[in-house]
């Protein structure tokens, strides 16, 4: 695992050749042959390429509680109003509203 600036420290690792693996989620996985030796500090720098990922689309829905339809009646007759006028108004996008306590 990495810092937060993708640092990182390997530390314990015995003398001989190994091979280390480095990823990251939207970027192509890299290999990396390392012979570490008895000295303490080596320094590593990995530069990771993007990968676009694809996946099948996915479809969130989620049907609306009574509370809300509610709040959205109530929501008509403050912004809306009940004049004539009123009557011919039309809240073209309301799923977007969203209620709270408040």
């Amino acid at each position: 695992m990495t810092d937060s600036t993708g640092r990182f420290r390997l530390e314990g690792v015995r003398p001989g050749p190994k091979r280390l693996y480095v990823s990251r989620v939207g970027h192509e996985q890299r290999s990396l042959s390392l012979h570490p030796s008895l000295n303490p500090l080596s320094v590593v720098t990995v530069r990771l390429r993007t990968e676009v990922l694809s996946s099948p689309p996915v479809t969130v829905s989620a049907e609306r509680d009574e509370e809300w339809y509610e709040h959205l009646g109530h929501f008509r007759r403050l912004f809306i109003g009940g004049s004539d006028q009123a009557e011919q108004c039309t809240l073209v996008n309301p799923e977007v509203l969203r209620f709270d306590d408040k």
